[in-house]
């Protein structure tokens, strides 16, 4: 009866509205009249951007604005469809090479087997050697796959293939970017690091998806979960700050500020990206959505407490655990251990 109750599931949710929706948007990387008339000698890559961060960090609401913006693209459409959240290259295009995607790399850690695009797993200290890729030994067939898979983007959802920046927010390389930058050096890429306050997604992320059996469903004890989950936060956003000492265009911002002055947060990500500055792509009321809309509640209004319901019920020893795994890095960062704790 469980198996068929999935079964049912899996077929309401493949004939859903979003879901076809999100098939035709896909089908036209391969389907689409440029095909026939652009080479794809004749594409370039012009500095791609890349946000890097962890799942739940807040790159869809940063990432969707500057998707609102006419010169990019991202792995499954433009400014046409500014609103979907299927917009991470390595969960979303299936000619990704393996070792920079979570749709075709069938690697497992036997301890942490999730088919939820591995949330949270693909860091901890037991699995990062399986998916961070050494830079000084660039594979050329993963390097021309992947520069192909950008141009057939570019190709199939730029409003103008000459005038357009490629975007993504693959968290996945987050802890490869340095191999990413080597693959794609030529072109100039951007990397924008987004960090949120280990503190509360820590306890966030080890409530609502380590224990969740809709999620991830691990049976470890709830401070193995916390643990697991400070272990991914910090080596996550320590690799990628070492990776961009070695990085040209690389910056470090917080998903905290953007929440605060969004349209000063979005500018400076402009300015840094050498892309023009539109006023359209501040999330504000009157913005229709369109047809591919996704994650309604990620945009406008927006909240800047977002980070309050989980600090506010922190533990004193669940602040230890963060504070020890976390805390050097998240200072870094510009987080702090919340004052209650510090006080006692």
């Amino acid at each position: 009866m469980k198996a068929m109750n999935r079964t049912l599931q899996r077929i309401r949710t493949s004939l859903s509205k979003g879901a076809i929706l999100s098939r035709y948007r896909r089908s036209k990387y391969t389907f689409n009249i440029r095909r026939l008339y652009v080479p794809l000698k004749n594409v370039s890559i012009d500095r791609p951007i890349f946000f890097l961060g962890v799942q739940g960090g807040g790159l869809t609401m940063i990432v969707k604005a500057l998707q609102r913006h006419h010169n990019t693209c991202f792995c499954t459409g433009n400014s046409y469809a500014w609103d979907a959240a299927d917009n991470e290259i390595f969960t979303c295009n299936k000619y990704v090479p393996p070792a920079l995607s979570f749709l075709n790399n069938d690697v497992y850690h036997p301890y942490y087997k999730t088919d939820y695009f591995r949330y949270w797993t693909y860091a901890l200290d037991d699995t990062i050697d399986l998916y961070r890729m050494k830079s000084d030994s660039i594979d050329s067939g993963v390097k021309d796959e992947f520069r192909a898979v950008l141009k057939r983007i570019i190709r199939a959802y730029a409003h103008d293939i000459h005038n357009c920046r490629f975007i993504d927010k693959s968290q996945l390389y987050t802890i490869n970017a340095h191999y990413l930058y080597k693959i794609l050096e030529d072109t100039q890429p951007y990397f924008i690091l987004v960090t949120r306050d280990p503190f509360a997604m820590c306890k966030r992320v080890a409530e609502k998806y380590y224990a969740n059996p809709k999620k991830n469903n691990f049976t470890f004890s709830q401070e193995k979960n916390l643990r697991l989950c400070c272990q991914h936060w910090k080596n996550s956003i320590e690799i990628a700050l070492k990776d961009g000492e070695h990085i040209p265009n690389f910056k470090v911002v917080q998903f905290e500020q953007f929440l605060k002055d969004p349209r000063h947060f979005l500018k400076d990500i402009c300015e840094f990206v050498k892309l023009p500055f539109d006023e359209t792509i501040v999330p504000g009321p009157d913005q229709k959505n369109t047809i591919f809309t996704q994650m309604q509640t990620r945009w406008y209004p927006m909240r800047e407490d977002v980070n309050e319901q989980y600090i506010r019920t922190l533990e004193q020893d669940e602040i230890k655990i963060i504070e020890e795994i976390c805390g050097h890095v998240a200072h870094t960062c510009g987080y702090e251990t919340p004052s209650f704790f510090i006080r006692k």
